[in-house]
């Protein structure tokens, strides 16, 4: 039997309120989404703060749930560790592929090799998370120092 993994944290539910700073993202963004409900399409005007919110907060916390505490936590199971980490990095390049862009997906590989490995040492998800809000971070400030629209910039970071 194998033992029972100890979450370090585990939201009880995905949908997360941010007060009067609620944001969601441009449904653009994702066309091959036909079948979202109206409520969710009915979100407050994004503002700047709400975009960092999203990347600093929403997207770390969600996807490092998905990818490194679901999809790597059940291949590390199963097949190993550096298969693991490379199926897993690659599954996150294809979904950032998928809503941003491929240049994005290329760009999002060594990022996300460095977090299936920090995983793999640590096998918790606040690293994970905490890295990824730090990456994200990065990426808004080097973008806004370059001289880049930082809310357009937010938008392409995850």
């Amino acid at each position: 039997m194998m033992p029972q993994k100890r979450w370090e944290f585990v939201p009880r539910s995905a949908l997360v309120t941010l007060s009067k700073h609620s944001v969601s993202p441009s449904w653009e963004n994702f066309p091959y989404i036909e079948s979202v409900p109206n409520a969710l399409l009915a979100p407050l005007p994004p503002t700047t703060f709400g975009l960092l919110v999203l990347l600093l907060v929403a997207a770390p916390l969600l996807e490092e749930i998905v990818f490194r505490g679901g999809l790597q936590e059940l291949l590390l199971a199963r097949i190993p560790a550096p298969a693991a980490n490379a199926a897993t990095t690659a599954a996150f390049a294809l979904a950032h592929g998928l809503a941003r862009s491929w240049w994005l997906a290329a760009a999002v590989v060594p990022v996300a090799a460095a977090l299936g490995w920090l995983y793999e040492r640590e096998r918790r998800l606040a690293p994970c998370v905490a890295a990824h809000a730090a990456m994200n971070l990065a990426w808004i400030g080097v973008s806004a120092a370059a001289g880049l629209d930082v809310a357009a910039t937010a938008a392409g970071a995850s």
